[in-house]
C-alpha cells in the first residue's frame, strides 16, 4: 500500500487556502489516490476521477481549471502533474532515486515536452546524480588508474542536482 504524508501546514498554504472547497477536495484526492507515484506525474482519466470523487463532468472541468490556474495541478491528455507532489513524499535514498528515474522514463515524450514547454520541469527526467552512480564512477576510475582517483574529473561529469483540460 502506498502512503503519502500530508502535513498539517498544508491547510495554511496561501494557494491552498484560496481554493474552493471542491478544488481542495480534488487536490487532496490527486495527492492521495492509488495511481499517484513518487514524482507526482501519472495517467488518470476524468471518468475515473468522476467515479471516485462523485464530481459531475462540468463540475470536474471547472475544478480542474481552478487547480490549473493556481498552478497546483497541470492536466494534459489524461496525464496529471501534481506540481509539488514530491514535497509530500519524504522518500529518499538510492533505491528511491532509481524508482523516480524509472517513473520519469515512462512518461510519454509528448506529455513531458508539454509540461516542460509551459515551464514545469519533469523531476528525474534526465537521470540522477545519486551516490550510487558517483561510487560506480569512482570504482571505475580506480580500476583504470591503479587506485589513483582524480576527483576533479569525476565531479566535472555530473550535473547538479498552461493547462489542457
Amino acid at each position: 500500500m502506498k502512503t503519502r504524508v500530508i502535513h498539517t501546514r498544508f491547510w495554511e498554504d496561501e494557494k491552498v487556502a484560496n481554493l474552493s472547497r471542491e478544488a481542495k477536495f480534488l487536490f487532496i484526492y490527486l495527492l492521495t489516490n492509488s495511481r499517484i507515484n513518487l514524482i507526482g506525474i501519472f495517467e488518470l482519466t476524468d471518468r475515473i476521477i468522476q467515479f471516485e470523487t462523485g464530481f459531475e463532468e462540468e463540475e470536474l472541468t471547472n475544478v480542474k481549471e481552478e487547480l490549473c490556474d493556481n498552478q497546483r495541478v497541470i492536466f494534459y491528455n489524461g496525464w496529471i502533474y501534481v506540481v509539488n507532489a514530491m514535497k509530500h513524499s519524504n522518500y529518499t535514498g538510492d533505491k528511491n532515486d532509481i524508482a523516480k528515474e524509472k517513473e520519469a522514463g515512462i512518461i510519454p515524450k509528448e506529455v513531458a515536452n508539454y509540461f516542460e514547454s509551459i515551464g514545469f520541469e519533469i523531476p528525474y527526467r534526465y537521470g540522477i546524480d545519486s551516490s550510487r552512480t558517483y561510487k560506480q564512477k569512482i570504482e571505475s576510475n580506480r580500476t583504470q588508474d591503479n587506485d589513483e582517483i582524480d576527483l576533479d574529473d569525476i565531479e566535472g561529469e555530473f550535473v547538479s542536482d498552461g493547462c489542457n483540460k
